[in-house]
């Protein structure tokens, strides 16, 4: 809708894209076959009639999204960002607030946030909140390999990860709250994808029980997972920050932040415990 970057190391930074649409896809950007870099940019309003509200990634290139915010995007899938690239699509720090996939049935209306498809992601202290879908309200996985480390979810609508023949691994990340289911599993079969089996460990998923009851169908138990309420602080503009008592203070496993994320998102230092926190907040 606004720019299209074909084999390129185009860079984007403190940049805004409001109302911008594709009839197709990619409502503001489309990335193919770039090493495309957005900083600090905001996305806000944009709209394809397919897939990418604000972005579409696809066909290689190593793309990277940070201290990014996705707002009220929206496309039949993948509200904000359709992800469609074999090499890996890194997102962190960055924000994605009432987005939406607007298909009405399956297998449309899938990805609130993102859709990930035949990819490879990694989403670091990131931030869903408010996003909706048919299923996948925040993430939906498709044929996909998929890194999720210290990422919030939260109030989303229809489900918060919906994976079909996909296995996530997910660390020191919170999923609570969403309607619709909190990680969803599409069945074996289900229009023709096989099983999806998450691992999870050091996080806290409503729903799976945590590493002492643990629940077979969330995925694969790689222990220090819990199910309690995060507490969080619920006012603007950060609501999904830890509040004092939190379970998630301190429980995450300092050894699985990727070498150079030092700060959280909202730019305090990463560890400041005995332990990093789950979530994309570190406790102060």
């Amino acid at each position: 809708g606004a720019i299209h970057s074909y084999q390129s190391s185009a860079q984007i930074k403190d940049s805004d894209f409001f109302a911008n649409h594709s009839f197709s896809a990619g409502g503001a950007v489309s990335s193919e076959e770039s090493s495309l870099t957005i900083t600090a940019s905001t996305f806000k309003n944009n709209s394809a009639s397919e897939s990418g509200g604000a972005i579409i990634v696809r066909d290689g290139g190593t793309p990277l999204i940070e201290k990014s915010r996705f707002e009220n995007n929206s496309a039949k899938n993948g509200g904000a960002i359709t992800n469609m690239t074999e090499e890996i699509l890194t997102v962190k720090n960055s924000f994605f607030y009432n987005n939406h996939a607007t298909g009405v049935s399956l297998p449309d209306g899938i990805g609130g946030a993102v859709l990930n498809y035949a990819s490879s992601i990694l989403l670091i202290n990131s931030v869903f909140k408010g996003n909706s879908a048919v299923t996948g309200g925040a993430i939906t996985n498709l044929l996909s390999t998929v890194s999720i480390i210290n990422c919030s979810l939260s109030e989303n609508t229809g489900s918060g990860i919906t994976n079909a023949e996909s296995h996530p691994v997910i660390t020191n990340s919170i999923i609570w709250d969403n309607t619709g289911g909190n990680l969803v599993n599409i069945p074996a079969g289900t229009f023709g994808f096989g099983e999806s089996v998450p691992e999870i460990d050091h996080s806290n998923i409503e729903g799976c029980g945590g590493s002492s009851d643990w629940v077979e169908n969330c995925g694969t138990d790689n222990g220090f997972n819990i199910d309690a309420d995060p507490l969080f602080s619920g006012s603007s503009p950060d609501p999904m920050n830890l509040t004092s008592g939190s379970p998630c203070i301190n429980a995450g496993d300092a050894t699985k932040v990727p070498e150079g994320v030092v700060k959280d998102i909202a730019g305090n230092d990463r560890i400041q415990g005995i332990s990093v926190d789950m979530g994309a907040y570190e406790f102060e």
